[in-house]
């Protein structure tokens, strides 16, 4: 008997919470949130969360585009020093306040290197010859 009676009482306590919410939500239902994807992005945005959009890979292989990289020179630095590669020679220079001094450049010289100093000029060669085709593209990220 008193399972039913705790049974019962539960059934009720049900029934009044069930047509509580419906009357919440019934006088609630004049008021609709907007819902779409560039609102929810805002709001995503505005909370402060770091989020990577992708840009559209871009394959257009125009006229202006082979004209701007035939006239750009890639560069790595590395602890205030800047490497690139000009007309099939690897160069460095220092790099004084974010630029480069361009009366401090001269060729790299590998044949003087240890082992340390040749794996981290062949990694920078990496890094400048990487994303040759189209590097406008690319965000960098290799899962995007």
């Amino acid at each position: 008997m008193e399972y039913f009676v705790g049974s019962v009482a539960t059934l009720i306590a049900a029934v009044v919470f069930i047509m509580t919410t419906n009357k919440i939500s019934s006088r609630s239902s004049g008021l609709s949130l907007k819902r779409s994807q560039s609102r929810s992005l805002q709001l995503i945005l505005n909370a402060g969360y770091n989020i990577v959009i992708p840009a559209p890979p871009i394959n257009k292989d125009t006229q202006a585009h082979k004209h701007n990289s035939k006239n750009e020179i890639r560069v790595v630095i590395h602890e205030d020093f800047a490497y690139w590669i000009q007309n099939n020679a690897f160069l460095t220079a220092k790099v004084r306040g974010g630029v480069i001094d361009q009366t401090t450049t001269k060729l790299v010289d590998t044949l003087a290197m240890d082992k340390v100093e040749l794996d981290k000029i062949s990694f920078i060669v990496e890094k400048l010859n990487e994303r040759q085709s189209d590097d406008r593209s690319n965000p960098g990220h290799k899962k995007l």
